[in-house]
């Protein structure tokens, strides 16, 4: 099973419309979601090496905290600790999910274009669309920034919008929203949720997804994966930012 898309998007506000959840076979599979209240995610104590003093994990977890504050039915993001694991495909300890900054070389080897902000990757069951593990890679040949004011691309930004795919929400095309897939240099705005968001958040988990342990996921045998990731690319004098989304046999 391989799946891989570009989406180019840059003048046409007015075609927009509003949240839709990541989807095993693009538009007509089953809708990705995770079958537990709970989400244990590791971060790489390495951290980016644009930021000192931790601020680059600190900002994920304000990210973690955006989606978990929303008051609806919906997994939640946890950070159980740090490790030293790099390997997406999880041979390492642990072998779960976990977030990490990409060094040069590393996002040579994945493949990957530099313009590209961040990766996250899904593993998932191509039959019920239930989800048993993420990555999220995030580019540091980037110029990374914390805090206020923004001197480059903001951490909390990106990592918020990363997150919404984490959790199987895809991309919207409503410009003040999260999930809205371009961005430009020191946006703040996809910080914070908007209703989109929110809608969008509790809409695919409105219907309680079971633990797995009780067989309540309608899980089905194989797998499979899909990455998703902001890409900038300047054409002309108009700074125009694309989605690369590709999903291939784990």
């Amino acid at each position: 099973m391989r799946l891989s898309f570009i989406i180019l998007w840059s003048l046409c506000p007015f075609f927009l419309l509003s949240w839709t959840q990541e989807r095993v076979n693009g538009d007509s599979g089953a809708g990705l979601h995770w079958c537990t209240s709970r989400v244990n995610i590791w971060l790489n104590e390495d951290g980016s090496s644009k930021i000192s003093g931790g601020k680059d994990l600190d900002a994920l977890r304000t990210a973690m905290d955006v989606w978990n504050s929303v008051e609806c039915n919906h997994p939640e993001l946890v950070e159980v600790g740090l490790t030293q694991d790099r390997d997406k495909h999880g041979k390492g300890t642990p072998a779960r999910n976990f977030i990490v900054w990409r060094t040069r070389d590393e996002w040579e080897q994945a493949g990957y274009s530099f313009s590209a902000l961040a990766m996250t990757t899904l593993w998932y069951d191509p039959g019920s669309g239930r989800v048993y593990k993420g990555t999220m890679e995030f580019n540091d040949t980037q110029n990374w920034s914390v805090g206020t004011p923004v001197t480059g691309t903001d951490v909390w930004n990106t990592a918020s919008h990363e997150f919404g795919h984490f959790i199987g929400m895809d991309h919207s095309k409503d410009p003040n929203a999260t999930m809205y897939p371009y961005t430009g240099g020191h946006d703040m705005v996809k910080r914070d949720l908007n209703n989109d968001d929110i809608n969008g958040i509790c809409s695919i988990y409105s219907k309680p997804y079971k633990d797995c342990s009780d067989n309540g996921c309608g899980c089905t045998n194989g797998s499979g994966s899909i990455s998703m990731g902001m890409v900038a690319l300047l054409l002309l004098i108009l700074l125009v930012f694309v989605l690369r989304s590709k999903a291939g046999e784990y």
